[in-house]
């Protein structure tokens, strides 16, 4: 959470870590809810389906950013090493959506920017 926060700070525009943090504190609210308290943060319009958008943008930016912690912890990371760390702490059902099929022989989740 704390690199998707400093990914917010970097970008101008960008609520990921807002938005994440949001759904996470208020699991019950839907997105026009979840908006409205954007606005009140933010001090300017935040709309719902903005909301949905960086929510989906934020959920795969997550998912990429665990993948690159749990490479951080492996001496010599392979695809089957991250997947089997990813599971053995708990964290794959949180990157599993995001796994392109051709995961295992490209090694990451997008591609680079």
């Amino acid at each position: 959470m704390q690199a998707l926060d400093h990914h917010e700070g970097a970008a101008p525009g960008n609520r990921f870590y807002t938005v994440l943090r949001l759904s996470l504190d208020h699991p019950a609210e839907d997105s026009a809810a979840l908006a409205a308290r954007v606005t009140a943060l933010m001090g300017r319009p935040f709309r719902a389906d903005a909301f949905r958008k960086q929510l989906s943008r934020a959920r795969r930016l997550f998912a990429e950013l665990l993948v690159r912690e749990v490479v951080q912890t492996l001496e010599e990371p392979t695809p089957e090493q991250i997947e089997a760390e990813l599971i053995d702490v708990g964290l794959m059902p949180f990157v599993r959506p995001f796994l392109p099929a051709d995961w295992r022989s490209r090694g990451r989740l997008t591609d680079p920017e």
